[in-house]
């Protein structure tokens, strides 16, 4: 795939001409040569530079002119996008990044057997007279054939938004408008890359006029009004239609095939009121925004528990995480403080299980201050009323959200810290001899005779 960016240079260089910019020899060009960069225009305003014209050849060449077309206004994961093709599918759908449709180019063929398969599936065979809508059978077959064609750019909406984590995804009604905002976009982009006619928009607009034909008598003039209504009322329908389309429709009962005309009736008035007034693509370059993520902090201290096969012993949205840790050198538990309000922080520390006795007390309190002047961030405590020992590793956190990789570090080195200096302490509660002196820097103790702390 050649990438715009990649020619962008090269062609501004090599024939201004060509990319419809003025050339920097002018004149008048303000302020000399480095005046002539105010004529360049937005990357995503020049035309395809590998679009050869002409009507779409394939599925494949369809999809992948598509994917160049999301690329190059700026969504960078477009290459992840796949498709794949079986006669098993009544409805375009995506599994993750993953596109699922049918072949629809061709002869009238396609129309024909697919049409009768969503009549009987979908409408309670309301849709059987299909054909009937328009002045031909030609028409008919041009108009399915657009609506197909347009069913991939929504697809692919859907599916760059599982790849982004977009916002809304947990909303049906969210998620199936943006894609339809999308699919219109695109559908103007081939028409101006020259791969689609211009026809393709009324071919799109009469094949939604046959579905809402097919609809149940005054359900589409009783449909809500507002925004918000129509959300409320396609989200409680959806689920139904999720369900028609696992089963092929096999099995619906009333309430259920009312549901799915509901949502169909939707997705249709919707598509016609989107068709008066499209977006331009280069408007929903941001319309994929990753949704924001409430409990950031939270989100990268579990990955990074469950990176290093740590389970959580408690509640994901606790301020305080918990995980069991299992070393040769015994069990502990490491506990990490997650604050996501001012002042933010995340502070490691693991706890060991069991706590100090009292005639101990004072003993482990001087090892732990021996051992804290070997460490330079961490640190080692106590607490004098319950014996708990603990070592601490702090992650102060301001403004933006720390990197995966200084909140992993901070817990490694929580746990070699324990690991390191667990024996240690062990021996001291127990009252057995010590080393004297502790090497600086050094992760063993250095060996002597041994004192009694």
């Amino acid at each position: 795939m050649i990438s715009r960016v990649s020619v962008l240079s090269l062609g501004l260089l090599a024939s201004c001409s060509h990319s419809g910019l003025p050339c920097n020899g002018s004149s008048d060009a303000a302020g000399g040569p480095m005046g002539a960069a105010s004529a360049l225009v937005p990357f995503y305003e020049l035309p395809l530079v590998d679009a050869r014209p002409g009507p779409v050849g394939s599925e494949e060449d369809l999809f992948n002119t598509i994917q160049r077309i999301y690329a190059d206004h700026g969504f960078v994961r477009a290459s992840e996008v796949t498709i794949q093709f079986s006669e098993d599918v009544l409805i375009p759908y995506t599994t993750g990044s993953a596109i699922h449709s049918r072949r629809f180019l061709g002869g009238p063929g396609p129309a024909t057997k697919h049409m009768a398969q969503l009549s009987a599936a979908f409408f309670a065979g309301r849709l059987d007279a299909f054909s009937k809508a328009f002045a031909s059978e030609a028409d008919a077959n041009k108009a399915y054939r657009a609506f197909m064609i347009m069913t991939l750019g929504h697809e692919f909406a859907r599916a760059l938004s599982s790849l982004m984590h977009s916002r809304g995804q947990d909303n049906p009604w969210v998620e199936e408008t943006r894609a339809m905002d999308f699919e219109y976009a695109i559908l103007r982009r081939l028409v101006d890359a020259k791969r689609l006619p211009d026809s393709v928009f009324a071919e799109v607009g009469a094949f939604d006029k046959a579905l809402l034909g097919a609809a149940p008598v005054g359900l589409v003039d009783g449909l809500p009004k507002s925004a918000v209504a129509r959300e409320a009322r396609f989200n409680q329908a959806y689920p139904a239609m999720l369900e028609a389309v696992g089963s092929a429709g096999k099995g619906q009962n009333e309430a259920s095939q009312h549901a799915v005309d509901t949502v169909l009736a939707l997705w249709g008035v919707y598509r016609l009121e989107r068709a008066k007034v499209p977006i331009d693509l280069r408007e929903l370059r941001f319309a994929l925004a990753p949704a924001r993520d409430a409990m950031p902090l939270h989100t990268i201290v579990r990955e990074q528990l469950d990176a290093r096969r740590l389970t959580l012993s408690s509640t994901e949205s606790d301020p305080v995480l918990k995980a069991p840790v299992s070393e040769p050198e015994g069990n502990w538990v490491l506990e990490v403080l997650v604050r996501e309000q001012a002042p933010r922080a995340v502070v490691a520390r693991s706890v060991l299980p069991d706590p100090v006795p009292k005639a101990r007390l004072s003993a482990v309190a001087e090892l732990l201050a021996t051992i804290n002047r070997e460490l330079d961030v961490d640190a080692f405590e106590m607490d004098p009323k319950t014996g708990v020992v603990r070592v601490m590793s702090p992650l102060p956190v301001g403004e933006a959200d720390p990197t995966e990789f200084l909140v992993g570090a901070a817990l490694e080195r929580n746990i070699a810290a324990m690991k390191q200096w667990r024996a240690l302490i062990g021996q001291v509660i127990a009252g057995k001899p010590v080393p004297a002196q502790l090497s600086p820097g050094s992760a063993k103790p250095q060996p002597s005779s041994g004192v009694q702390l």
